[in-house]
């Protein structure tokens, strides 16, 4: 049996940890603060960055307060899902549907692809082994910021998502997010 090498670590994955740890510490901080109560307790919310349907607390977060021209800045969809509830990976598994995010970005804005995070395998009903998300998931999205950008200046990221949310049953979910942020 030959011993098992473990995958090199990349300055890449070095990057997207760092970015995970900052969206979730900003998360934290603004739990902390009262400024976002988690799904058990929220009402149905008003902000323009926070979705909540009736198995999902949906929210548009930035890493950081301001963003930087030339620079990539990383926003994450943030999903509390209700306990006994899941949404799913990338790649599903015998069912489910991926979480999808649509982007209206300002000009020489550009957001890249979702940064995965780690899935859980999962059973449905009928021994049908799927791949997903239960409490929460995080999905970090790269924004690259133009070089032109103009500090001083506050600019407008517009998001539509879809996710699919099952317990027994799966129901389809959305919601429109926009998160104002300065250059």
């Amino acid at each position: 049996m030959r011993p098992q090498r473990e995958a090199p670590v990349t300055e890449a994955m070095q990057q997207r940890a760092r970015a995970v740890t900052r969206v979730l510490a900003a998360v934290m901080v603004a739990a902390a603060a009262g400024l976002w109560v988690p799904a058990a307790f929220a009402q149905n919310s008003t902000t323009p960055d926070t979705v909540k349907t009736d198995n999902v607390t949906a929210r548009l977060v930035s890493e950081r307060i301001a963003l930087v021209p030339g620079r990539t800045a990383w926003v994450a969809l943030h999903l509390i899902i209700r306990p006994g509830w899941h949404t799913y990976w990338l790649n599903p598994g015998d069912a489910g549907e991926k979480t999808e995010i649509a982007w209206t970005l300002p000009p020489g804005f550009s957001a890249g692809a979702i940064q995965w995070p780690a899935p859980e395998r999962l059973e449905e009903p009928g021994n049908i082994a799927v791949y997903g998300y239960t409490g929460t998931a995080t999905h970090l999205v790269p924004i690259s910021v133009p070089q032109d950008a103009k500090p001083g200046e506050r600019v407008t990221l517009s998001a539509h998502a879809r996710w699919l949310v099952c317990e027994k049953i799966c129901l389809p979910e959305e919601g429109k997010f926009e998160l104002a942020l300065p250059i």
